[in-house]
């Protein structure tokens, strides 16, 4: 009887509790990372479409970088891994809504 409840109780929680792959998690802290870093870099840019330029113009290493230093507390890598960031080729222009922002967004 318990094996058949803890089984049943297993397979509900599967179908409801699914949690987010690792590179979707980590994409979601440096989401909520990089936003207020953003808002004083980025003075007049709507935070949307910075944070997701932002985003997409990362590698995944600094996307990792940035959800590791939001979860230790370390404003000033988070800080250095966004101006980083927003130097690549094209993370401006995509803040601008430049062509390419409206065709893929």
């Amino acid at each position: 009887m318990r094996i058949g409840l803890a089984l049943g109780m297993l397979l509900a929680g599967c179908s409801v509790l699914e949690p987010l792959p690792a590179g979707d998690l980590a994409r979601e802290t440096a989401r909520d990372a990089v936003a207020p870093v953003l808002m004083e870099k980025a003075p007049g840019v709507e935070i949307g479409r910075a944070v997701d330029c932002t985003l997409d113009y990362a590698s995944r290493g600094q996307i990792e970088a940035l959800s590791l230093a939001s979860a230790s507390g370390q404003p000033e890598l988070i800080d250095d891994i966004v101006t980083d960031i927003l130097y690549k080729r094209g993370t401006r222009d995509c803040m601008r809504g430049g062509l390419a922002y409206w065709l893929f967004h």
